[in-house]
């Protein structure tokens, strides 16, 4: 299971913020309230999250990954489709122009929070204790019957530092050359991978 990777997706217009950050902030967090230079989340899917609670702390101080490269959002996404969570504007950009930010288990630590499903659902199933976190997320890798995989979250709270990345993954060679001379600027240094499967529409 510590190898199994996580993956947070962003445009690439609020890379120099994160850089910037040294990581990737919650959208509520005692760091910051992040105010990302391309917003892809409604204003109503942001504050259901604000309003819903997780293991005694609202969902906005966490920051999320999907389990898989074609979580639900990212698909949706991906093939220009509307989705309540996103606003009408994401949904029309190319996803081209974003870039995925890879991270593993192993590289995170043990204190995270694990949902069936959006987070904000309340449906969710969601972890309460570390144990539980790792039970969750080990039915959830294992289950191949279920697509609960693709709406399923994993919380990290208020910050993820940028030395968790592994791989940060874009669509062509002209966005990885954008991302490499940002990171060359900011005097992080990850590496950047061309992979373009992630960003093809989801089937």
């Amino acid at each position: 299971m510590n190898d199994q990777r996580l993956y947070h997706v962003t445009h690439i217009d609020n890379l120099a913020g994160i850089l910037e950050a040294g990581g990737v902030l919650a959208d509520v967090s005692a760091a910051n309230a992040a105010t990302p230079a391309i917003d892809v989340s409604s204003s109503l899917q942001r504050e259901v999250r604000r309003q819903t609670i997780a293991d005694g702390r609202a969902i906005a101080e966490f920051v999320p990954f999907h389990l898989t490269p074609d979580g639900s959002t990212w698909a949706a996404i991906r093939t220009n489709e509307g989705d309540s969570r996103l606003t009408d504007a994401a949904v029309e950009l190319s996803a081209t122009d974003f870039v995925v930010l890879v991270a593993a288990i192993a590289g995170i630590g043990d204190d995270y929070v694990v949902t069936d499903r959006d987070a904000a659902d309340p449906d969710a199933r969601v972890s309460t204790s570390e144990d539980e976190a790792r039970r969750l997320l080990v039915r959830l890798i294992g289950d191949d019957e279920s697509d609960a995989i693709l709406e399923a979250e994993l919380l990290i709270h208020e910050a993820v530092p940028l030395d968790s990345f592994t791989v940060i993954g874009v669509a062509n060679d002209k966005v990885r050359d954008v991302v490499r001379d940002a990171l060359r600027g900011s005097g992080h240094s990850l590496r950047v991978v061309v992979y373009p499967p992630w960003f093809r529409p989801v089937e």
